[in-house]
């Protein structure tokens, strides 16, 4: 964190305030091994430590903290012998633009809050224009949506028919996934919540199970068809694959196929890669994307299949794996770490 320009590492039990003006501060406070504590031990609160007559060991750091000048400050000192700079994080995206670990893309704790609870099977988060985050729950056959202004969860439609995937067009449609018995991509008129099927059948037979979809600049839509629920006496299609709808709607096509479970979808920013989760297969693949509805030849890009995923401006993956976390890859593929969640996403 280039921490060693602003003074050498001072202990502040073995030295006075305002320690050499470093920045640079350490303990030797026991926290009986509790890392928790450690982190919530030496601020003000409950949790600070105390000495025996109860008084706050660390009020002088403190006032130290809270009052010193900020343009005081110890000189610089040679970067720790045993510190790799390039292995550590910056809060804030490189000069080169490329992150070099998780620590550049979220700021403050890597850690997740829970908003909400209460349901059985969430699924398929979109955002709308002014932030509200929309979601389903598939078994419950329901879509929600967060307030981004108020943090409050709203019912915002019911009978979905298990809509799984979300994804909103440019003016307001809300596009989904329906898994249930229609089987088919529809779009959803935000005033009116009236529902129009965009495509439910290729070639004369119906889908799978349409899992997750996202739409590119152009207006056209491009979903998975896993067979999640689907009895094999049921299917109509031999194949799951990934499939392309017109802008216009005119039209179906597919894209790839060679999956044991197509799931999640994305579009790099620049929309000239196109990545498929294989979620049974455990790995996500990655193609380039030649024209409307047309890949290339298809690449591994990652050993982690997952049940969806998200693409931020820099081109980066936030994975869902099979294990509690949100694990993060570049546009090269290199893992860039994990944010750590109670349970499976």
């Amino acid at each position: 964190l280039r921490m060693h320009e602003h003074g050498p590492l001072v202990n502040v039990d073995d030295a006075p305030s305002p320690y050499g003006n470093t920045r640079r501060l350490i303990t030797n406070c026991d926290m009986g091994g509790n890392a928790g504590r450690a982190h919530s031990g030496v601020i003000p609160g409950g949790a600070a430590s105390k000495d025996a007559e109860g008084g706050f060991v660390h009020e002088p750091v403190w006032r130290y903290l809270f009052m010193h000048p900020v343009e005081e400050t110890a000189a610089a000192v040679p970067l720790d012998s045993d510190c790799a700079m390039e292995q550590q994080g910056t809060h804030g995206v490189p000069p080169t633009g490329q992150a070099k670990g998780i620590a550049d893309l979220v700021d403050g704790p890597i850690e997740a809050k829970e908003v909400a609870s209460g349901f059985t099977f969430t699924e398929g988060p979109a955002t709308d224009s002014r932030g509200d985050i929309f979601f389903t729950d598939i078994p419950q056959e329901k879509i929600h949506v967060w307030r981004a202004a108020t943090s409050a969860i709203e019912n915002w439609l019911d009978k979905t028919d298990k809509i799984n995937g979300l994804f909103f067009r440019p003016d307001g449609t809300l596009l989904g996934c329906q898994m249930g018995t229609g089987r088919r991509v529809v779009a959803i008129d935000p005033a009116t919540k009236a529902i129009k099927p965009l495509a439910e059948r290729i070639e004369g037979k119906r889908f799978n199970a349409p899992n997750d979809l996202v739409i590119d600049a152009q207006g056209g839509v491009w979903f998975t068809d896993p067979a999640y629920g689907r009895k094999p006496e049921e299917k109509e299609l031999e194949e799951e694959a990934v499939y392309w709808i017109a802008p216009d709607g005119s039209s179906v096509r597919k894209v790839a196929s060679g999956f044991q479970r197509p799931n999640g979808i994305a579009l790099s920013p620049d929309e000239k890669t196109l990545y498929v989760a294989d979620r049974d297969a455990d790995i996500t693949v990655a193609f380039p994307v030649k024209g409307p509805g047309k890949v290339g030849p298809r690449r591994e890009f990652a050993k982690t299949g997952s049940d969806g995923f998200a693409v931020d401006e820099q081109g980066n993956l936030y994975v869902t794996p099979k294990a509690p976390a949100i694990r993060v890859f570049s546009p090269a593929g290199k893992n860039l770490g994990e944010i750590p969640l109670p349970v499976q996403p």
